[in-house]
């Protein structure tokens, strides 16, 4: 950012795109920095002006992120598709033709298949100008190092100790609270229930080579490791959320019997497990995220 205020000159609009946005998480930090460093003023001296583009599907993580940031005076809110549903809507179509100086993605790389990577990676060259910066984080990519996790395999083996609860033999020999849970599911639900969760949260993490590659063709850069500890009450509250465990415990409609299921298979079974390891904590587990900073090359 520091080097493009250096090259703008009167009329030029400086614009970043937060990729995925939610509820803001990454354009609140953004513009606490851009508060800090006087981004706006330092920008209206040379007569620029900086827009700030959110994009996401329409929801309620993006809902509440709007909420947020709207009354900000440089942040502009865009759908990736129609509230209704629909096909998505390439960023150049979302932008109106606008290109951007930066794109940041934040928590939004480990939830795209491969094939959607690629596109993702297509539509943000596509608005990223020449020598732009890509930045992203994620905390659910493979590989991993032997003393880490990543952030949703916690999260996957709740969800297979449910599996097996589910396709047990012997219910009998289960938790109370799981022979109740599995009594009140109906079988015919249980592959709508599948796809929901493999949507959620990817049942193969993608691979930081795989991201890397969908980038490689319009960009320049790499990936860096970093570890940081996830509490286990962090790694419950993750698994509560009402939209994660709403869609990733379809199986199970009823809302307070789904959260003690949830609350007894991570606190009673897989946090002990994880945290007995290799990647275990004396509170938690170490989750392993990839960060990327990638510049667009030249057309």
């Amino acid at each position: 950012m520091e080097e493009r205020i250096g090259q703008v000159r009167a009329g030029d609009v400086v614009r970043v795109l937060d990729y995925g946005a939610g509820t803001g998480l990454a354009s609140i930090e953004l513009t606490k920095a851009c508060h800090e460093r006087g981004v706006v003023p330092r920008l209206a001296e040379r007569g620029a002006t900086f827009e700030l583009h959110l994009v996401d599907l329409p929801g309620g993580w993006f809902a509440q992120g709007y909420q947020l940031l709207r009354d900000v005076p440089w942040t502009r809110f865009h759908a990736l598709r129609e509230p209704g549903g629909g096909p998505f809507r390439p960023l150049r179509e979302v932008l109106g033709g606008r290109q951007v100086d930066a794109v940041v993605a934040n928590m939004v790389f480990h939830l795209l298949a491969e094939k959607v990577m690629r596109r993702a990676a297509t539509s943000i060259a596509e608005v990223l100008r020449p020598g732009g910066l890509l930045t992203f984080s994620a905390p659910d990519l493979a590989d991993r190092q032997a003393d880490s996790v990543l952030f949703h395999d916690a999260n996957r083996l709740v969800r297979g100790r449910w599996l097996a609860a589910l396709d047990t033999a012997d219910p009998a020999s289960l938790a109370p609270v799981l022979r109740e849970a599995v009594a009140s599911v109906r079988q015919s639900l249980r592959a709508d229930a599948q796809r929901r969760a493999d949507r959620r949260i990817l049942p193969t993490p993608m691979h930081s080579e795989a991201v890397a590659a969908a980038l490689t063709p319009f960009f320049v850069g790499g990936i860096e490791r970093r570890t940081y500890e996830l509490l286990a009450e962090e790694c419950l509250l993750t698994a509560l959320v009402p939209a994660n465990q709403q869609e990733y415990f379809a199986e199970i409609t009823d809302r307070p019997l789904r959260e003690a299921v949830i609350r007894h298979l991570m606190l009673d079974l897989v946090l002990p497990e994880l945290m007995r390891g290799p990647a275990g904590t004396a509170h938690g587990v170490n989750v392993e995220w990839k960060l990327g900073r990638f510049t667009r090359r030249p057309d």
